[in-house]
């Protein structure tokens, strides 16, 4: 279980990324009902029993074949940072009770993150960290890099907690032994009490 630090932070970032998924997600529909072909593709999202973040996946391929210059682009752009953060929070969410979709949303975060590249005169990140306006970093980069940070930190707490678990399992039989022959001390067993290793 996460501690209650973390818990309490991940709840304030799953708030900050429920605020800009609903920004996103009201540009987005915005943008896509401007066209018949995006609202009716849209429309056919919303009937279909899908994740909201494959949903906005499905209309993100659509509108890269679509034919509308202005709608288009804004719908690829700003579907593509909703799919990331709509992952995002879902894998925040279960952490909480699964390490092992911390453990997934830190390697898809790091495989997102791995994309950044260095042409000798330019930087390179992933498509949905850009802003498309201007060319700048979007709230979508430093998001990402908040949950990136906090599911590592889950990882680590859960890794901490599981050593120390298995170290006290290794020093019991010592201890049991002991005990058998009445033998106590105020001093608990070095070897339980190691400290941890993230």
């Amino acid at each position: 279980m996460p501690t209650q630090e973390n818990l309490k932070k991940t709840r304030k970032l799953i708030d900050k990324l429920d605020a800009k998924i609903a920004s996103l997600q009201k540009k987005a529909d915005l943008y896509a009902n401007i066209d018949p072909n995006l609202r009716r593709c849209l429309q056919r999202q919303r009937t279909q029993d899908l994740p909201l973040y494959q949903q906005y996946e499905n209309l993100k391929q659509f509108a890269k074949t679509n034919n509308n210059r202005v709608a288009d682009p804004i719908v690829v752009s700003q579907s593509r940072k909703l799919v990331v953060l709509l992952k995002c929070k879902s894998f925040l969410q279960e952490s909480i009770h699964d390490i092992g979709a911390a453990k997934r949303g830190s390697d898809f975060l790091n495989s997102l993150f791995g994309i950044s590249r260095f042409d000798g005169t330019t930087y390179h990140y992933a498509a949905a960290f850009e802003n498309a306006a201007w060319g700048a970093f979007s709230a979508t980069k430093r998001l990402c890099s908040e949950t990136r940070k906090l599911l590592k930190e889950r990882v680590s707490v859960e890794a901490e907690a599981a050593q120390s678990a298995g170290q006290w399992r290794t020093a019991s039989p010592v201890l049991n032994t002991l005990q058998s022959f009445q033998v106590t001390s105020s001093e608990p067993s070095p070897e339980a009490n190691a400290p941890g290793q993230s």
